[in-house]
């Protein structure tokens, strides 16, 4: 075939000229629906020039589709692990050329199909080391044999999984587990150590279980859990002081008696879990560092406050209120109105809406003048606190700025009867009725 010719000369000249000539080739094979044949797929292959198998790989497998895999040589077949595998199961797995187990074993699932096709008796030891390179098919192979004299390098594979690892170890009652197991359990997520250790009945823990646990502070809760939160090995509470959340149910949990500190300086980094802790100690004897967290957040600062009965507030809760316009407001109410701290009203001050709700709690009467500015800033707002003063006395600057929009003007007019209206609120009503 001149084709085949052209390739071998190519061959024997460059390397590449020759990939690319056989991709070509191969290609317009297909395309007009022929086989190569077995000798020429032989000869090609024979130099073993890097990347032919690849090309020949669609030709070789339509071949051995078309003709069977035992009636194809060999060599051909010892190119794919799969017909490798589909060649030795020919033979009912008894008398395999080396060649084709060597090439079953560069794959850890067809090795696995190979050992079961044995029924996992004396399996060569290539096929072995094969499955051995993945742990779940060492786990499988494991399972195989009953989990009994399991080669060595099979525990090594199964080890390089924790879950495939903790299978193993749970197949074996958890007793005499390897030490290579149990660390291959240690060496990833924390969920598998606890699962390890909660099989044990959290006794005699191995000290690289509880490391790898004390990684992440919901495992190291549960830890702690199952252990009734005594005796907590000092890693696990460490773990645990990595979250807020988990050390204030750890707190809790201990009754919030001799808590640990630094689980407590945990706490302190959250504003929610700090106000929980100090409302679980009845707001008595909080720490300085708790109570300053608190006053981080305008809300909890609040509920801190409200829960104290808004008495004998910290001066850094006040301070957190006042953070907030809204919150702020909360807390003026809880007084009644009366005897706001300053901080508080220039808190409340910052926000028209619940400048004119706090106006309104004074029942409009002294209501300081950087409240009132602070309305002024919003027609609407301005309009409701005029409301509120019945419309007499209003401040010029509220009505400058309920003549901003012309609603709110039209509605201040309609207030006063559309009598003795200001000339600037009349302004701004004709100026929209003239564009209308």
């Amino acid at each position: 075939m001149q084709w085949y010719k052209v390739l071998k000369q190519s061959q024997q000249r460059d390397s590449q000229l020759f990939l690319k000539l056989l991709k070509t080739t191969v290609d317009q094979l297909f395309q007009e629906d022929k086989l190569m044949s077995e000798v020429h797929i032989e000869k090609l292959l024979e130099k073993g020039i890097p990347g032919t198998v690849e090309i020949l790989k669609p030709m070789i497998n339509r071949l051995v589709q078309t003709k069977g895999v035992m009636n194809v040589s060999e060599k051909i077949v010892a190119t794919d692990t799969r017909w490798s595998y589909e060649f030795a199961r020919g033979l009912g797995f008894q008398n395999v050329p080396d060649s084709i187990i060597e090439v079953i074993a560069t794959d850890a699932y067809w090795s696995y199909c190979f050992a079961k096709g044995l029924g996992f008796k004396n399996v060569p030891n290539s096929i072995v080391q094969g499955i051995a390179t993945n742990a779940e098919w060492s786990y499988q192979f494991a399972k195989g044999l009953g989990f009994k004299n399991v080669p060595n390098s099979i525990v090594q594979g199964i080890a390089t999984s924790a879950g495939e690892a903790y299978y193993f170890a749970r197949d074996l009652g958890f007793k005499d587990v390897p030490n290579s197991i149990v660390q291959g359990i240690a060496t990833e997520d924390a969920y598998w150590s606890y699962e390890f250790a909660k099989d044990l009945g959290f006794k005699n823990v191995p000290d690289s279980i509880v490391q790898r646990i004390a990684t992440d502070a919901y495992w190291s809760y549960k830890f702690a859990e199952g252990l009734g939160f005594k005796n907590v090995p000092n890693s696990i509470v460490q773990g645990i002081a990595t979250d807020a959340g988990w050390s204030y149910y750890f707190a809790r949990d201990l009754g919030f008696k001799n808590v640990p500190d630094f689980i407590v300086q945990r706490i302190a980094t959250d504003a929610y879990r700090s106000y929980q802790f100090a409302k679980a100690l009845g707001f008595k004897n909080v720490p300085d560092f708790i109570v300053q967290r608190i006053a981080t957040s305008a809300e909890w600062s609040y509920c801190f406050a409200r829960d104290l009965g808004v008495k004998d507030i910290p001066k850094i809760i006040i301070e957190g209120v006042a953070k907030s316009a809204y919150w702020s407001y909360c807390f003026a109410k809880g007084l009644g109105f009366k005897n706001v701290p300053n901080s508080i009203v220039q808190g409340i001050a910052t926000n028209a809406e619940w400048s004119y709700y706090f106006a309104k709690g004074l029942g409009f009467q002294d209501v300081p003048d950087f409240i009132v500015q602070r309305i002024a800033t919003n027609a609407e707002w301005s309009y409701e606190f005029a409301r509120g003063l019945g419309f007499k006395n209003v401040p010029d600057f509220i009505v400058q700025r309920i003549a901003t929009d012309a609603y709110w003007s039209y509605k201040f007019a309609e207030g006063l009867g559309f009598k003795n209206v200001p000339k600037i609120i009349m302004g701004r009503i004709e100026d929209i009725h003239a564009m209308v």
